[in-house]
């Protein structure tokens, strides 16, 4: 084994350490995304849900392949890391995985473009050594976990 060094990017995750604290965002992943499934020209909206929709199992057509859109939604899921305000958007579409219709997909593509339009907030958490524990704190001061430093090893701040 070797050290590589500092992390800074890994599994979707920019990860960037100054004196006392670790950043983690999203927002490189995102980028990525948005190119990738060909989101990176559209109209950003401002929510991620249309107001007052509501959707069952029965509504629309049934896709003819529904992997697209499990790889889409899965993407989602995965960027709820550090993004809680799409939350319940992509918890709404994730009880169609098993037979998705297009009125999901339109769904889907619209949580896509609120994204597209706040790319770049991410709900950023923070690592900090606090007493002999390392507290994960978000932007607006919330604390999400903590852990005994000893089960870190050698992490030195």
């Amino acid at each position: 084994m070797k050290d590589l060094g500092d992390i800074h990017y890994f599994l979707g995750l920019q990860i960037v350490r100054d004196e006392s604290t670790f950043t983690v965002t999203q927002t490189r992943y995102l980028l990525s995304l948005l190119q990738k499934f060909g989101f990176d020209g559209a109209k950003p909206v401002s929510t991620p849900l249309a107001s007052g929709s509501s959707m069952s199992a029965t509504d629309g057509v049934p896709l003819a392949d529904p992997s697209h859109y499990r790889c889409l939604v899965g993407s989602l899921q995965y960027l709820t890391l550090t993004r809680p305000s799409i939350l319940f958007a992509v918890h709404h579409v994730c009880r169609f995985m098993q037979a998705p219709h297009d009125t999901h997909l339109i769904a889907v593509k619209r949580i896509f473009r609120y994204l597209k339009g706040h790319s770049m907030l991410d709900f950023t958490t923070f690592a900090v050594l606090f007493m002999n524990f390392v507290v994960f704190v978000t932007q607006i001061g919330l604390v999400v976990g903590m852990t005994d430093v000893p089960l870190l090893g050698s992490l030195s701040f």
